[in-house]
């Protein structure tokens, strides 16, 4: 949708539904609506818009649409109450209460085609103040001339969060910069209540929008838009623009949820599911209070937002891991679902359209899915982005790793800027080849092979051109063979990394391409830590002891071959998948016969194995099992020959077997089951959940 398109949608969407939107909240104001025992409740009753599905406030389809709206509060006994006068905007959405519940964030629009601007005022709806500065900080025409003057006519600022200190983040289009897919792109900003003290924490190369504090740790977290028109390509190239070229894999195209410190450094993922592509998605973020820790967010089925979709709110337990969704898309409760929020004593608020039709109605739940109750049911006007107005502790302080950038500092729009510009930043990955835990949530790295080299690609933004950037080499460097990659970079610059081989090829996992899917950013000044390439690989815990980062378990990166394996099973690489937790038949290497069996691992180049750690088949299915392995070798081989033996005479454990290797140099390492106990599918066929090798490449290796 262009600007005047999306200007004129805006205008008469307004016009249509502003006298519908003034009845039906007038009509509803003062009314008692039984439900849950709550608080009171905050929340902006809106007019509807054309499109069932669409969600005001959502992404780049609905974040500044314009619908004609008041704030409204749901008093503890029921009663709805406006907070301000009628007529004193004509629309409004995000409100946010601060953590003494005596002031009120939100953001609104004086006119049908006016833009978007951050207030504040008391808990009674008093004293009221404009937030967000006028000015804009960067002129865009300065910066790319006056023929792109048009694409930047105006900005908007929305989706405030106070912070514990008093002052308020929001996102705003204020940065001039368009993203990929030619909207305007967002990023967080802090001010002052006042208006003074402007400052933008984020540089975002497409989005970052709906902030909030996590409880527990007093940092950002926020929705950033994960893409990257620029895909790996299938040669020494290593990038191509669009999918002629490009190596196979599927389209990230989606909003994942960052966190960051008050200063807009330490860059993270702040929780999920990795694993899976809707499990990496989430917007409008949330973390419940200690003890439950629990990550909250929304999902789509169209990721991009760009256009009217479904969302569904899922909940985390202990912010990675498998989903439970709670409501909306993929729940089987209500179609669509978004704006969660934190109740005391641990409930989720959020708005639901139940059947479709477009109307959001208030909602709670328990983080567990219990306890489903509604709160509104208005069938004229939408309810959402609801906020309890009570107090509530403070968040830990969040040391900001570096000062929040100025206002007026624009994108930089030419390589000499990029390559030669003063504002430079640290990259530091303790190992580029590292793998996570078994059954740890994050999928597996690419193999640890010598030549390997690290590119460092940034986007300088051109608003006229295709795609709106042209891409920039700025670091081209090996990697050693510990996987340490440390490393200045252009700092406050939209940037991708991908991991290529000594022939210039992008590396690839059993995850896709070893190329970063979206962008990243480092503030000036600041350092970017981190551990592995893979998606997620900045939310992992960083080892206290940089050293213990050069051992990491190899294995997924080994060509994995067994005696046999059972038909329609995943086979041999099933013991090489990180995964000991599920159904046998799918995460453990099962053997097509009962003697003589045997599973290897061929590394692409020779490794020094201080342990190798073996899983043995956990519990039962209806098939059978548990297998028990009693008895069992390992066979070390480097260069075709065989070159020791260890025996592990004992039961192999679910939970892992250690074996201890020395540090034993090699190529190829064999695991043979000598005797085993129990049977799966009427067999006592030797099985194995999981092999690890914690390992590095061999020294002199490169």
């Amino acid at each position: 949708m262009t600007f005047a398109r999306a200007s004129r949608f805006r205008t008469l969407a307004a016009l249509a539904l502003t006298a519908l939107a003034a009845l039906a909240v007038a009509a509803s104001l003062g009314a008692r609506r039984r439900g849950p025992e709550l608080p009171p409740i905050l929340f902006a009753m809106r007019a509807r818009v054309p499109g069932a599905a669409l969600a005001l406030g959502v992404g780049p389809a609905g974040r500044t649409l314009v619908a004609g709206g008041r704030l409204v509060v749901r008093e503890s006994d029921g009663r709805f109450v406006a907070l301000l006068p009628e007529r004193l905007f004509y629309d409004v959405a995000h409100p946010s209460v601060s953590y003494d519940a005596k002031r009120i964030a939100f953001a609104a629009v004086t006119g049908p085609d006016s833009a978007w601007r951050i207030w504040s005022c008391n808990a009674s709806g008093r004293d009221l103040q404009l937030v967000s500065p006028a000015a804009r900080g960067v002129d865009p025409v300065a910066l790319y001339g006056s023929a792109a003057a048009s694409r930047f006519e105006r900005f908007d600022d929305f989706d405030p969060c106070w912070l514990p200190d008093g002052r308020i983040a929001f996102a705003s289009t204020r940065w001039p910069l368009l993203a990929q897919a030619g909207v305007p792109a967002t990023n967080l900003w802090v001010v002052n209540e006042d208006g003074t003290g402007l400052a933008r924490l984020t540089a975002e190369r497409d989005g970052g929008e709906a902030p909030s504090v996590d409880p527990v740790t007093g940092r950002l977290l926020y929705a950033r838009w994960f893409f990257n028109r620029w895909r790996a390509s299938d040669d020494s190239a290593g990038v191509v623009s669009g999918l002629d070229g490009a190596l196979p894999a599927d389209t990230v195209n989606l909003w994942q949820s960052g966190s960051i410190d008050v200063g807009g450094g330490g860059l993270r993922l702040a929780g999920g599911d990795p694993r899976s592509r809707d499990g990496e998605q989430g917007y409008q973020p949330i973390v419940l209070p200690d003890p439950d820790t629990t990550f909250v967010a929304v999902v789509a089925d169209r990721r991009d937002l760009m256009r009217s979709t479904r969302l569904g709110v899922w909940a985390y337990p202990g912010r990675f891991g498998p989903p439970r969704p709670l409501a909306g898309y993929g729940s089987g409760n209500g179609w669509s679902a978004c704006a969660p929020s934190a109740l005391p004593g641990g409930r989720i608020l959020f708005a639901m359209d139940v059947a479709g039709t477009g109307n959001f109605d208030l909602y709670v739940v328990k983080p567990d899915g219990r306890d489903l109750a509604p709160i509104t049911s208005d069938l004229q006007t939408l309810e959402i982005d609801p906020v309890a107005i009570v107090p509530r502790p403070a968040a830990p302080e969040a040391r900001a790793s570096v000062p929040p950038r100025a206002a007026d500092v624009p994108p930089r729009t030419t390589v000499a800027e990029v390559l030669r510009g003063p504002r430079t930043a640290r990259f530091e990955c303790l190992n580029v080849f590292a793998n996570a835990p078994v059954d740890a949530p994050w999928p597996a790295g690419v193999p640890a092979e010598p030549g390997t080299r690290v590119r460092f690609w940034a986007a300088l933004p051109r608003p006229l051109a295709e795609g709106g950037d042209t891409l920039a080499l700025v670091l081209d460097a090996p990697v050693p063979a510990s996987g340490v990659v440390s490393a200045e970079v252009p700092g406050d610059v939209p940037m991708f990394q991908q991991l290529v081989g000594a022939d210039g090829r992008v590396l690839r996992s059993a995850h896709g391409p070893a190329h970063v899917a979206g962008y990243n950013f480092t503030p000036p000044g600041g350092t970017a830590t981190c551990v592995g390439c893979h998606a997620g690989h900045s939310a992992r815990p960083v080892p206290a002891d940089p050293t213990e980062a050069a051992w990491t378990n190899l294995a997924p990166g080994a060509r994995v071959t067994a005696s046999s394996e059972q038909r329609g099973d995943p086979g041999a690489p099933a013991a090489v998948d990180r995964r000991t937790v599920g159904e046998p038949s799918q995460v453990d290497w099962i053997a097509g016969g009962e003697s003589g069996e045997w599973l290897r691992l061929e590394f692409p180049a020779p490794v020094e194995v201080r342990e190798a750690v073996l899983y043995g088949m956990r519990g039962r299915s209806k098939e059978g099992g548990p297998i028990v392995v009693k008895r069992s070798e390992l066979v070390l081989f480097s260069g075709g020959a065989e070159v020791r033996r260890v025996s592990v005479d004992h039961a192999l454990s679910p939970d892992g077997t250690r074996v201890d290797l020395g540090g034993a140099r090699l190529d190829a390492i064999e695991f043979r089951p000598l005797e085993v106990e129990g049977k799966f599918r009427g067999h006592p066929y030797p099985a194995l959940a999981e092999i690890e090798t914690i390992a590095r490449l061999a020294a002199g290796t490169r």
